[in-house]
């Protein structure tokens, strides 16, 4: 049978002389003497280097190399070359136009004189650059990936020695809380469990937040909010980790009447709390962190200026990129991720703002202030307080039988009634009708349980009861249908305000309804 691609009468030994021909084509083929001069050339020449025969005959082999890095080095190997060992390697050689171009190269013995030495050779070298390219990027890429897995390996472990450390006190602690102690020991303990369980949950904030920043998944929830009393309030939640610390922190308000600045406050509140952390950490005993707001026809300034160890200018400009910290040794005395700064920049950006940082140098302090627009900023109003029934009633759905059995009593130090379920089927099990929803003034659900999502729940009940969701994914969700969210572990302080508001807005809208 005839082959349907071999054009009519062309003979085999034709097809394969055209194939001779597309290979030489491709490959610069010359013919060298004994002292590697070029005494012939293939007709691939031109297509390969650009020169004609003429051009390149007459010519050492090394006009071909001139110029390049390890030139002289690569001459010496193509001039051991012998019958027995042919010359195989990958380089670059010059093209008549100066460009450069990657070339698998092979040179073979073609004849040997009567002693038995090399009297000319055969050099081919085809033109390889595309490829060589592409395999160079391909590296690029694999060692781009195992530098991120490397990274990846480095900052999980980092966070289990970080959390690791947080958590052995708080063990030891609620060890010997179980044992009977005088209360000033205990008062001690309670201290120390309450301090590093706040650390651990700040290294998980910052983990979760700067993974929702990467990913351009960070919500915003901006409301009316007192820059003042954020300020005040942020303040004096650090004063007593300064007075431990034996550093004076101070506050500066300007004498303007208060003002009201539309931003998410949670958000704001994060970079705050971080810098003063911050501060604080880095500055020693004695030393002094002062917080100063002003406003000029821009932008409200935030600066949180402190005493202490200060930034080495060659670490300045980068000390907002994450896991920055100044350098392992810093990381070593100081801990954490260096995480903080580069989340708390990001949040100044989606606010329209920015945040910088200055610092004459290490031993010599440091400044980092904060700035967000003017634009939406009006005099302050005084704040109207939410109040609720006197005795509330929460259903909490949590599968976690220790954090409701803390839930319930936080609930009962306000005076309030707590139902726990542990299943959305439980929760449903409740509130199947108006006799059993009547039962309770807002519903406290955890997102994750076994048997379905607190967002079930949500979708549910929400035009029946307010529904808070709690969740453990450190950033704020997209939630239809929720009064509220907070993230865990959340203070009880913020558990009655989110209860009270919800609440709240649950009677304002039944109000207003016909």
């Amino acid at each position: 049978m005839s082959n349907p691609f071999e054009p009519s009468g062309t003979s085999a030994s034709v097809l394969f002389a055209r194939a001779v021909d597309l290979m030489a084509e491709r490959h610069a083929l010359l013919l060298l003497d004994e002292h590697w001069i070029v005494t012939d050339c293939g007709r691939g020449v031109e297509a390969v280097l650009g020169f004609e025969g003429a051009e390149l005959v007459g010519q050492p082999i090394g006009v071909l190399f001139d110029g390049l890095a390890h030139a002289a080095a690569f001459m010496h190997r193509l001039r051991a070359t012998q019958e027995a060992q042919p010359f195989r390697e990958d380089a670059w050689m010059l093209r008549r136009d100066g460009l450069r171009m990657w070339a698998e190269i092979a040179c073979v013995v073609a004849d040997c004189g009567a002693d038995g030495r090399p009297r000319r050779f055969c050099l081919s070298a085809r033109d390889a650059t595309l490829q060589h390219r592409a395999s160079l990027a391909m590296r690029g890429q694999a060692d781009a990936a195992a530098a991120a897995v490397s990274a990846r390996n480095l900052f999980l472990g980092s966070i289990a020695h970080e959390v690791r450390a947080a958590l052995s006190p708080i063990t030891m602690s609620a060890s010997l809380l179980e044992q009977t102690v005088e209360p000033a020991r205990r008062d001690r303990l309670l201290q120390i469990i309450r301090r590093n369980a706040s650390t651990a949950a700040r290294l998980m904030e910052d983990v979760l937040a700067f993974s929702t920043s990467a990913e351009n998944k960070m919500s915003m929830r901006a409301t009316e909010v007192d820059l003042g009393g954020v300020l005040v309030e942020c303040t004096e939640s650090v004063r007593p980790y300064a007075a431990a610390s034996k550093v004076h922190l101070a506050l500066e308000l300007p004498a303007t009447p208060d003002v009201t600045l539309r931003c998410d406050p949670d958000r704001i509140q994060q970079v705050l709390m971080n810098l003063l952390g911050n501060a604080i950490k880095f500055t020693p005993a004695g030393g002094s962190v002062i917080v100063r707001a002003w406003r000029d026809a821009q932008a409200w300034s935030i600066e949180v200026a402190d005493t202490g160890a200060g930034i080495d200018p060659l670490v300045l400009p980068f000390i907002f990129d994450p896991f920055e910290q100044g350098g392992a040794e810093v990381t070593k005395r100081f801990g954490g991720f260096g995480l903080g700064l580069a989340v708390s920049a990001d949040i100044a950006r989606q606010h329209g703002g920015k945040l910088s940082a200055t610092s004459a140098g290490p031993g010599r302090g440091a400044s980092f202030r904060l700035e967000l627009p003017v634009a939406g900023v009006r005099p302050g109003r005084p704040g109207m307080a939410v109040r609720g029934p006197r005795a509330l009633r929460v259903l909490f759905v949590e599968d976690d039988l220790d954090a409701a059995d803390a839930m319930r009593y936080a609930l009962g130090t306000l005076g309030w009634e707590m139902t726990h379920v542990s299943t959305c089927a439980g929760a449903r099990g409740l509130l199947r009708d108006d006799e059993g929803r009547s039962r309770f003034d807002v519903v406290l659900a955890d997102l994750g349980l076994p048997d379905g999502s607190g967002l079930d729940l949500g979708a549910e009940f929400c035009g029946f009861l307010p529904i808070i969701a709690l969740s453990a994914y450190g950033a704020p969700l997209a939630l239809q249908g929720f009064a509220d969210q907070l993230i865990k572990p959340a203070e009880i302080s913020e558990v009655q305000r989110a209860i009270l508001q919800a609440v709240a807005g649950r009677q304002r809208t039944m109000a207003a309804s016909p």
